[in-house]
């Protein structure tokens, strides 16, 4: 009975070998892939205007700071960091309208959003970073830099 449990555990160990996508090591315990470990955003100001969408990105050690600005369809929208993270040695950056929390009634305008985000990137430098904006109903990408 002994000796099925130890060939079972083995053949199942065997079976699933190379399927666990752990980053690979710089033989420090640290990852050789970069990765995000903290992120920030505030919203810096907001109100009525036209249609802008732009961002700018700089880099100071390990941080990678972004600031921009989107539009929003509306004074009852504002925006939020989605997700930051690094997809094939590129960071990306998604901020997003949403709904305002607590807000009952608003300016009916296009609404411009000025922000800032700063995301920590551990394991090392990404290739590079892309900002995308998910406003107005689309997803699109309003700045890449190479780093």
């Amino acid at each position: 009975m002994r000796r099925r449990t130890v060939l079972a555990a083995a053949v199942s160990a065997a079976a699933t070998a190379g399927c666990v996508g752990l980053p690979a090591g710089s033989g420090d315990g640290t990852t050789a892939r970069p990765g995000v470990s903290d992120t920030a955003f505030s919203v810096a100001d907001a109100g009525c205007g036209a249609v802008r969408e732009a961002a700018s990105v700089s880099v100071s050690g390990q941080t990678v700071s972004v600031s921009g600005t989107t539009t929003v369809r509306d004074g009852c929208r504002t925006a939020r960091l989605e997700r930051a993270s690094v997809e094939d040695g590129e960071l990306r950056v998604v901020v997003a309208s949403v709904a305002r929390e607590g807000v009952d009634s608003c300016v009916q305008c296009l609404t411009e959003v000025t922000y800032e985000a700063s995301v920590t990137v551990v394991g090392g430098p990404p290739d590079g970073a892309v900002v995308v904006h998910d406003s107005r109903g689309e997803r699109r990408d309003v700045a890449g830099v190479a780093l």
